[in-house]
């Protein structure tokens, strides 16, 4: 047999090496058994490796403080005497000239700090009958007046502004929107990590959103974050001192609520506060957004702080007294002040009230003169997906009875639970499926794609973390969830040496879908910083 090689170990010409062939044509897919395995043991890496971090409902448990009748009376009022859903809840209960406080639950994520009546939370738009307190004591010593215009007050020569009114404003009826259109960052944080949703509002933003709208004429009363921002920042201007500083002045140190703080920065939330919690175990960040403050966004409290505003409103001396009177109709039979919402008990006695809520936190103020009652409750939970209200509990302290007259009803967990499972069964599903086949519609799979997974997958769970409903479905299904799809990605990475970088008849169009990705990446970790 002839040497095929020349004097150097060369092929001669003419010659052909049938291993050289061999090795030049596509290497074999990896076995099954071996992708399986690397696809085992990566996706319970990933499901270790975020278990800390997994949702876990909170639940306010037995812990105490205060007067523990009064927190015996309100887990009775509660339709789950264990408050699933609820990390802390603080009441407090002013009848017949006696101020009472008791709180439930814990105020950290650990539970080994108990909640107090003096422990700092959100208050959310409990704060709105503040600001409207704070317009009815401007205009009483002339620095304002309920029918002036906000446009003069602001500088601005809009005319939907110049038609309005500050009272307008306050009650509801100035025909702005509910929210401003231009929401930033702030939802992107939120939906994929339960940050900051009103991040980046200030005083100009307020503005700029408020003007450009037809308010001509008269409107019935529709529920306006934009209208009370507005107003405040209206105050603010005419006065030419800050919100904060302003509402401190006029009505907070005033009436001694030395515990109530507005703040309009990360770094201004009292370092004693509560943590805040989603009914479905999500920790969502402070909501700080300076242009709405006076709508709700920022200001923190205390059930005890918030005692001492209503003792002063039973008393008929607080700073603003006026803001109570009712001045248009609201929803459901109800009138509204200045941003006191106004409602009949059973026994046709009038009620003052205003419920709040934040990424963590719902509230509840109200007050019955006629029976001289006052109830201020502060829960850490969230006004999303929490299975409660604090509105119907409230009333029933106020009205001194055993049960609300409309129980608590989770308004969204079913719901919110199908469109969970279904989203995490099908994102499971799809990523199984690509790393069993390995295969693209027509083609190979290429490393685009393996790389390419990671953005839908991890957007996707990112989402499923923040509004799952895992106050219904178990915590673990979320790190089953990881477990599986990074599972898989890791499964269609196996033999990534092998993989060709873009396959198909036109591989300028996977780098085309490649840079569609990555520009995704890179807006979404822009909206972040």
């Amino acid at each position: 047999m002839s040497d095929p090689t020349g004097p150097e170990g060369l092929p001669e010409l003419g010659a052909v090496d049938h291993g050289a062939s061999r090795s030049a044509a596509p290497a074999a897919a990896p076995p099954w058994q071996r992708r399986l395995l690397v696809g085992v043991l990566v996706g319970l890496v990933a499901a270790a490796a975020t278990w800390p971090i997994a949702p876990s409902p909170p639940a306010l448990g037995a812990t105490t403080t205060g007067d523990a009748a009064l927190a015996e009376q309100v887990r009775d009022l509660l339709d789950d005497a264990d408050g699933a859903g609820m990390g802390g809840l603080a009441v407090a209960l002013v009848a017949d000239g006696t101020t009472t406080t008791a709180a439930l639950g814990h105020a950290d994520r650990a539970g080994e700090q108990p909640l107090t009546p003096d422990t700092p939370m959100e208050i959310g738009s409990t704060t709105k009958p503040l600001t409207g307190m704070l317009l009815a004591d401007l205009a009483e010593d002339g620095v304002v007046a309920l029918d002036q215009s906000p446009a003069a007050l602001l500088g601005t020569e809009d005319s939907g502004l110049a038609a309005t009114t500050l009272e307008a404003l306050s009650t509801h009826t100035s025909g702005l929107p509910r929210e401003a259109t231009e929401r930033g960052s702030g939802p992107v944080r939120f939906v994929l990590g339960a940050g900051n949703l009103h991040d980046g509002y200030d005083a100009t933003t307020i503005v700029e959103a408020a003007s450009g709208h037809d308010l001509d004429g008269e409107h019935d009363a529709a529920y306006s974050n934009l209208a009370v921002a507005l107003l405040g920042q209206a105050l603010a201007d005419a006065t030419d001192t800050p919100y904060p500083e302003l509402l401190d002045a006029r009505i907070l140190s005033p009436l001694g609520m030395d515990a109530t703080t507005v703040a309009t920065t990360p770094d201004a939330v009292p370092a004693e506060a509560a943590t805040g919690w989603s009914a479905n175990g999500v920790r969502p960040a402070p909501w700080i957004g300076e242009g709405l403050a006076p709508a709700g966004v920022g200001p923190w409290s205390t059930v005890e702080d918030l005692s001492v505003l209503l003792e002063a409103v039973l008393a008929g001396d607080a700073p603003g007294i006026e803001a109570l009177a009712p001045r248009a109709a609201f929803a459901e039979d109800m009138r509204i002040g200045l941003g006191w919402l106004q409602a009949t008990d059973d026994a046709g006695r009038q009620v003052l009230m205003h419920d709040g809520g934040t990424g963590g936190f719902l509230t509840f103020v109200g007050a019955s003169p006629e029976a001289q009652r006052g109830v201020a409750m502060i829960a850490s939970t969230d006004f999303l997906m929490s299975p409660h209200t604090l509105v119907p509990i409230g009333r029933a302290l106020l009205a001194d009875a055993d049960a609300p007259d409309d129980p608590p009803v989770p308004p969204l967990d079913v719901p919110a639970a199908a469109v969970a499972a279904l989203v995490t069964l099908g994102l499971a599903a799809w990523t199984v499926r690509l790393a069993i086949r390995r295969r693209r519609r027509r083609r190979p799979m290429d490393r685009l794609d393996v790389l390419g997974l990671l953005v839908p997958v991890g957007i996707g769970l990112a989402v499923l973390r923040t509004l799952g409903a895992w106050q219904v479905l178990p915590g673990p299904w979320w790190s089953a969830a990881v477990a599986v799809t990074v599972g898989a990605i890791a499964a269609c990475a196996v033999g990534w040496r092998d993989l060709p970088t873009a396959s198909g008849r036109r591989p300028w169009l996977r780098w085309v879908s490649a840079a569609v990705r990555g520009l995704i990446v890179a807006l979404v970790a822009l909206a972040l910083l």
